[in-house]
């Protein structure tokens, strides 16, 4: 019987204990029951075979999970126990806050929250297929005639699933990816401004099983993708935990300010529609759950949704 995990995290156990109230469990709206209870970060955000790929003979390959088990174990000393301990504390109103290597670290971390979660393996699904033949006619027009691509091109064409399969899971994000896979997206995330947010305004972020929001400049927010992240309009927001939130946006986007390191900023009561904006947000964003520190958050962002029209 294998050892390897079938049960996969598509949302990192890390990123989850930043909205854990005693750093295992936290509360949960789960959508399709409308019902808000506790429950185990363990058991949240999972899904069997999500990263799993199978062979002829239904042979499980779990790479890809074991890889993303070793970037998560990094990344809890590199960024996510970092805030807001070593990142926002002391806090001298305004300040830099960021050196490049913490912003490394943040824009990593947020890519790979993009690579794994379930909105880009949906977005990956609807255009592996057509990637699929663009690929092999591509294959056969370069290497026509020569006979050390026959093998490459004979699995291709015999091997549609497997070929897939390794797309969706470990290069959902293909359009951007081209010879080194994510560089393009992980310079466009390194090149934009990043300011956190610190919330004092009462109420707790939330987040989703798709963490991840972008937006376009005028404040609209949809799920990932429905603004392209190369488009100079578009804004990631990137909530780092409950009281926390990171914003990536272009210069342009900023009134020309420019910050590589990365600045504080402070939201304040007066600033709450943007958190209750955001948390709407997440709510609609979400697949299967949204996830908050507090169970008050959850129960605030559910009614709000019934005011609107």
């Amino acid at each position: 019987m294998s050892k390897d995990p079938i049960k996969h995290h598509y949302v990192p156990r890390a990123y989850l204990r930043r909205f854990s109230y005693d750093n295992k469990h936290t509360y949960v709206l789960r959508k399709n029951e409308n019902r808000i209870t506790s429950a185990s970060i363990d058991d949240i955000c999972v899904e069997r075979d999500f990263y799993s790929m199978f062979d002829g003979n239904k042979h499980r390959y779990v790479n890809t999970e074991k890889a993303f088990s070793k970037l998560e174990d990094k990344f809890p000393n590199k960024i996510f126990e970092l805030i807001p301990k070593d990142l926002l504390y002391p806090y001298y109103g305004g300040g830099i806050i960021l050196d490049p290597s913490q912003k490394t670290a943040l824009i990593e971390a947020i890519l790979m929250q993009i690579t794994r979660g379930k909105a880009t393996r949906e977005y990956g699904q609807s255009v592996a297929e057509s990637l699929y033949w663009d690929l092999l006619a591509e294959t056969k027009n370069k290497y026509k005639g020569q006979k050390d691509a026959e093998k490459q091109i004979k699995f291709l064409e015999q091997n549609k699933e497997i070929v897939l399969n390794n797309a969706m899971v470990e290069g959902s994000i293909i359009p951007f990816s081209k010879n080194d896979k994510n560089s393009e997206l992980r310079n466009n995330l390194q090149r934009r401004n990043c300011i956190i947010f610190i919330n004092h305004t009462g109420e707790d972020l939330i987040t989703s099983d798709d963490p991840i929001l972008v937006g376009n400049y005028d404040g609209d927010v949809g799920k990932i993708f429905s603004y392209p992240l190369g488009d100079v309009d578009s804004i990631v927001y990137y909530p780092l935990d409950s009281n926390h939130l990171a914003i990536l946006c272009t210069q342009e986007r900023c009134g020309g300010s420019y910050c590589d390191k990365g600045l504080l900023a402070t939201l304040t009561p007066k600033d709450i529609g943007l958190i209750r904006n955001l948390n709407v947000a997440q709510y609609r964003q979400c697949v299967n759950c949204i996830i908050a520190r507090k169970q008050d958050a959850l129960k605030r962002t559910r009614n709000l949704l019934k005011k609107k029209p």
